[in-house]
């Protein structure tokens, strides 16, 4: 192994490991402003890490009627749910509910195939338009495509979400990728035997 190869090698990787520092991208719904989601209704919402929709059955964003904006959900069946998909990778969902008093909360993170990632269930809501059942709900899970959510069977079949904050899945630059490529073309010439003379 040569000078030139070694510091080839390690000029790369060094360019490399600077690149690869990024942050988490969060979109945050409060559904307050067209820019943090209001317009779901009718309008896709397109944000930096991605296109955010709202469909279902059932489904309507609120501007009045409880202590803040958001998805307001009532349901004609136990199997409808309003549900919140993305084009990007979601590694967490945080959010807030409130039910119909009386109801059951049921709020699932899905797959890019529709598979429940992960659940969470909450029984005998009590809250009317004034508060909170619960607040900060964390779903995790891998490559989290969708959020649905409704009053669980059985419930009043009335529930509302907001304040969601979806923690998008980093995805490396384009730059990175070149660099990437640029390390692994300096480790290779680094291993090639150079014939001596």
């Amino acid at each position: 192994m040569n000078i030139g190869s070694l510091a080839l090698s390690a000029m790369a990787a060094a360019l490399l490991s600077l690149s690869s520092l990024s942050h988490a991208t969060i979109v945050s719904l409060d559904f307050d402003t067209a820019a943090t989601g209001s317009l779901l209704q009718t309008t896709p919402l397109v944000t930096a890490a991605g296109t955010v929709t709202l469909g279902g059955i059932g489904q309507s964003i609120a501007t009045n009627g409880h202590s803040s904006n958001g998805i307001f959900h009532g349901q004609s069946a136990d199997s409808d749910r309003a549900l919140l998909s993305f084009s990007f990778d979601v590694s967490s969902i945080t959010f807030d509910f409130a039910g119909e008093g009386g109801g059951n909360f049921i709020a699932e993170a899905l797959g890019i195939g529709g598979n429940v990632l992960g659940t969470y269930t909450f029984v005998n809501t009590t809250c009317s338009a004034t508060c909170f059942d619960a607040t900060n709900v964390v779903l995790s899970g891998s490559a989290i495509r969708a959020f649905r959510f409704a009053d669980a069977p059985g419930g009043g079949s009335f529930s509302f979400v907001d304040n969601v904050r979806l923690n998008a899945t980093d995805v490396p630059e384009p730059a990175s990728w070149a660099l990437a490529a640029a390390a692994m073309l300096g480790l290779s010439l680094s291993r090639r035997k150079v014939p001596r003379r």
